[in-house]
């Protein structure tokens, strides 16, 4: 079975180096109850860093990593990596270019796509990502948190074919339709 894989690229939560709050232990979850699930974990708190990791997910030896998973604060239209370092969404449309084109990319943080729809279908045009996804409302950190796996598990298993995003989009929206008016989300192809 192919691999299926989400790389990381958590920010700071808080105004604190003594901070624990992370994302990383649900990952490991659908790692280990997953054998064809991988991921990579990695923390940043500058746009540097950020590029850094944009750039390197984008090569061709992480090909098996379909899912782009930033967590961070956010706001409308933009992510905040830490305290005041920030990245707007058409940035970050600027820093994958074209080099996401078949990927997704997941936002986890409280409304980054309370965009218009028009703004945000252009994203997924102009980097050819297979899908954005993210929150357009404020959200509460324990039901993002199970929605997320239950979301990983989802394009893990509609991976394959000509129209999984679709697909995945219909069953997320279908199965967890409470979940997905709660927080907002949208799915974007």
């Amino acid at each position: 079975m192919e691999k299926f894989g989400v790389m990381c690229l958590e920010g700071e939560w808080g105004k604190t180096l003594s901070d624990k709050m992370t994302v990383l232990p649900y990952l490991q979850l659908l790692e280990a109850i997953n054998s064809n699930f991988i991921f990579i974990h990695r923390r940043m708190a500058t746009e540097p860093e950020f590029d850094f990791f944009i750039k390197e997910w984008t090569l061709k030896k992480y090909r098996d990593y379909k899912v782009l998973y930033i967590s961070t604060h956010g706001f409308r239209s933009g992510i905040n990596i830490s305290r005041d370092v920030d990245v707007t969404l058409e940035k970050l449309g600027e820093k994958l270019g074209e080099r996401a084109e078949g990927r997704y990319v997941h936002l986890g943080g409280c409304s980054i796509l309370k965009s218009n729809e028009d703004e945000l279908k252009e994203f997924v045009k102009r980097t050819k990502v297979k899908g954005l996804m993210g929150y357009s409302k404020d959200i509460a950190w324990t039901d993002s948190a199970a929605f997320e796996i239950l979301l990983f598990e989802a394009l893990r298993g509609y991976d394959q074919g000509r129209n999984a995003a679709g697909y995945c989009k219909r069953y997320i929206e279908k199965e967890y339709s409470n979940l997905v008016s709660k927080l907002g989300f949208k799915f974007i192809t």
